[in-house]
């Protein structure tokens, strides 16, 4: 597609080398328009949100486990030193070493999440708080979760510690990011 799309325009491919909404909109600010301003403001804005909503929350009760669930019900956990976890931990929402302690390996190319099988959602995901989401759509909610009694077994169910999140914020580009800091606070304030 791409020598289709530069017949019809100039063409620029953002690789999966560039794996969060800062090297992508650094490498377009800075290397592709060559206005290395636009990155640096945005970027000053971002973390201003990040600060206020820091003060303006209360955390849920931590660790927290993040779950995504594709629409035939595969769970994956989120890498916690990764993507949204680490954004979520500067506002004080500390994500639990899921990853780090459980012997995972990587599902995929995007080095951001792990398969976890039903018996292992069951084993894994203890903390007392879980963020929830869809991938690559809205295929599960945490009301649809509690009616499988696998998932409202886990204490952060039993506790209504489980929180949804829309399945956009899992790679989430500047502007969805900063949706889901107003999420965040909009929740936990």
């Amino acid at each position: 597609m791409y020598d289709d799309l530069s017949d019809i325009d100039p063409t620029v491919l953002v690789g999966k080398k560039l794996g969060d909404w800062r090297a992508q909109f650094s490498f377009l600010a800075d290397d592709v328009f060559g206005r290395p301003g636009v990155y640096k403001e945005h970027v000053a804005a971002y973390d201003r949100r990040i600060d206020e909503v820091k003060q303006a929350i209360t955390p849920p009760a931590g660790p927290v486990s993040f779950l995504t669930l594709t629409g035939d019900g595969t769970a994956y956990g989120l890498v916690e030193s990764v993507g949204m976890p680490t954004e979520l931990k500067k506002v004080g929402i500390e994500p639990a070493p899921v990853f780090a302690d459980g012997g995972f390996t990587v599902y995929g190319q995007g080095g951001d999440m792990f398969e976890l099988s039903t018996e292992k959602v069951g084993q894994t995901i203890t903390q007392p708080s879980v963020f929830v989401m869809g991938f690559n759509a809205d295929t599960t909610d945490v009301a649809t979760l509690e009616k499988n009694p696998v998932y409202k077994a886990l204490p952060a169910f039993k506790a209504n510690h489980a929180y949804d999140l829309p399945h956009w914020v899992l790679r989430g580009d500047y502007d969805e990011s900063m949706a889901l800091l107003d999420i965040i606070e909009k929740q936990f304030s």
